[in-house]
């Protein structure tokens, strides 16, 4: 085989052996341990064999729920910026800036930014170590910090720019 899965579970593990393309080119032969029969299945060889462990993390950066959220405040200092969603009287959602103004928000600017905090994914991981310890340093010090609060809980951003 040119992969095998362990694949664990509270009830046991099993190992999936994965071998060569089979007669169609968007087949691949594959075995389990627990029976040792040999299975053809749809997996294509280029899309499951080229895989690597940064495809199975999981990406997301926050946990986001348009709808949950009821204030952004956005830290860049000197500035900051804080908006808060509001109930109109006609049942719909409008964004306010609080400070250092009190005004209404560009609403599709604001939803823009909802939609790329709900679509930011992590692009690699810098796992436990030297390395990792000296990041540590520098990202208690974001430039840039945005503060979503939504369900009495916050969540928060910040991004460092690395020269």
């Amino acid at each position: 085989p040119s992969t095998i899965l362990t694949v664990a579970t509270a009830d046991g593990q099993d190992t999936l052996s994965l071998g060569d393309s089979g007669p169609i080119s968007s087949t691949l032969y594959a075995m389990r341990a627990s029976d040792k029969k040999v299975l053809l299945t749809d997996l294509a060889p280029k899309d499951f064999l080229n895989k690597t462990l940064i495809t199975f993390r999981k990406k997301e950066v926050l946990d986001v729920d348009q709808s949950r959220i009821d204030r952004l405040r956005l830290t860049h200092p000197p500035t900051e910026i804080v908006l808060y969603r509001t109930d109109e009287k006609d049942g719909r959602k409008k964004w306010s800036i609080r400070y250092p103004i009190e005004g209404t928000a560009d609403q599709p600017q604001v939803r823009t930014l909802l939609i790329k905090l709900e679509d930011l994914k992590a692009l690699g991981f810098v796992d436990p170590g030297p390395q990792h310890d000296s990041l540590m340093k520098i990202l208690t010090k974001p430039e840039l910090k945005i503060t979503m609060h939504a369900g009495g809980a916050d969540q928060t951003v910040g991004q460092v720019h690395f020269s």
